[in-house]
């Protein structure tokens, strides 16, 4: 379970990195991201709730790519 934790901090840790810089993710929501990587890597503990840090991150992920406004502004034609 600890393995599993990390590799997922390390997936968040390199997509954010990845779409921050790409300006793809909002800067809170990037911040956020990083705090939840600091969590995953530091935090050694066999407590089950915390294996559903990843799904709700990337279901937060999911949200913030539906919602944003198409690039370029192209309208439909």
């Amino acid at each position: 379970m600890v393995f599993a934790l990390r590799s997922a901090a390390m997936f968040i840790l390199a997509s954010t990195t990845r779409a921050w810089r790409a300006r793809f993710f909002p800067a809170w929501f990037a911040a956020v991201s990083y705090l939840i990587v600091v969590v995953l890597l530091f935090v050694v503990t066999y407590e089950r709730t915390l294996v559903l840090v990843f799904p709700l991150w990337v279901a937060a992920t999911s949200v913030i790519i539906l919602f944003r406004p198409a690039a370029g502004g192209r309208g439909v034609a």
